[in-house]
């Protein structure tokens, strides 16, 4: 594996022995992202605490529903002409098996999320990073949020109401091209390739790339950097937000961190 393909990077300061780690992770069930796990857990076991995107358990308490409903508690089929409802409604029903009826609320985001889960296998019971979180609780890790689910839900929020209508009758459009894009991204994720992860990630976000990818990366590079010169933190955040001139690793080397890419395959 190559410096490049890494999805697992070594975290330092100069001033301090503390180690700690970031990993990139996949939000999937598929078997393809739960390969060479026993390095990770190596990882988890030598460092003090362990962070994720966002709290778990705040995420199964959000607290306000409002987050991921449409403004005002509107319907979505008041968003889209009574064609364009059927058509989405039926083919999301034959592609994935969703029926956005039995949704009506939800904002299109919080419905592309349900039907992304529907795409691949669910080889596995937990999403990884849901997995990795229950691992540390069992190690007996602090465990903590690097965002609160309300940051994330209103860095969305600033993405126009039509643009995410737009992303979410594109996918009914051309179900197949959506099933073969997530696929291609287990492929590539499952190989290590953080590059074409990236490239992937940022073609499908669009011009949203700052709101979904750039935005979050600038934030979690800065709560990720405060946090290494207090303890060792095993952080892991979605694989998309690592490369790039605007990714969560360059952002931490301008901050003075050093990262070198550690491979599932090396020794402690």
């Amino acid at each position: 594996m190559s410096f490049k393909t890494s999805l697992l990077w070594k975290l330092s300061l100069p001033e301090t022995e503390l180690v700690s780690y970031l990993f990139g992770t996949m939000h999937i069930r598929d078997q393809r992202a739960f390969g060479g796990l026993e390095r990770v857990y190596e990882c988890i076991g030598a460092c003090g605490a362990f962070a994720l995107e966002i709290d778990l358990d705040q995420e199964e308490s959000p607290g306000d529903p409002a987050l991921f409903k449409l403004p005002g508690n509107g319907f979505l089929r008041e968003h889209l002409s009574a064609n364009a409802y059927m058509r989405l409604r039926r083919s999301l029903l034959k592609a994935f098996g969703v029926d956005i009826r039995f949704f009506p609320h939800l904002n299109p985001f919080t419905l592309l999320e349900l039907i992304s889960g529907k795409v691949l296998a669910e080889d596995n019971p937990l999403f990884l990073d849901a997995h990795l979180w229950n691992y540390a609780r069992g190690q007996g890790k602090t465990t903590f949020g690097i965002e609160t689910l309300q940051e994330q839900m209103a860095l969305l929020s600033r993405i126009p109401l039509e643009v995410q209508l737009k992303m979410l009758r594109d996918m009914g459009r051309n179900t197949a091209h959506f099933r073969t894009t997530m696929h291609r991204m287990a492929q590539v994720y499952e190989k290590g390739d953080l590059i074409t992860l990236y490239r992937l990630s940022r073609k499908s976000a669009g011009n949203m790339r700052k709101q979904m990818l750039f935005d979050r990366n600038r934030i979690m590079a800065e709560r990720i950097a405060a946090l290494l010169p207090g303890e060792s933190v095993f952080c892991a955040v979605g694989a998309a937000h690592l490369w790039g001139g605007k990714g969560v690793l360059r952002l931490l080397k301008h901050r003075g961190v050093h990262v070198d890419p550690v491979h599932f395959g090396e020794k402690s």
